[in-house]
């Protein structure tokens, strides 16, 4: 994969349940979803974290410029270049 580009099988926006995936190189030209996300086996662990899109897939290895921020459980800010929308 490249590591300028979105994979062919993610969803923009991210989708809930799905893993939610930031690359550091998207930090000003992509939309950043702020989510609550579920890390590691204890799904009591919460994190809120920015991120550009989602996958079902859990990827561990290791790309480039791109972390798996964890499995989302909601999205609560959007920041799309100049403008900012609370989620319901």
């Amino acid at each position: 994969m490249d590591n300028n580009s979105i994979p062919p099988n993610a969803h923009i926006p991210p989708v809930i349940g799905e893993y939610g995936y930031y690359n550091s190189r998207f930090s000003n030209e992509k939309s950043d979803y702020y989510c609550i996300l579920i890390s590691g086996r204890d799904s009591s662990e919460t994190h809120e974290r920015s991120v550009h899109y989602s996958m079902s897939e859990n990827i561990t290895e290791f790309i480039p410029f791109t972390t798996n921020q964890g499995k989302i459980k909601s999205i609560v800010h959007v920041k799309y270049s100049n403008f900012n929308f609370l989620s319901k």
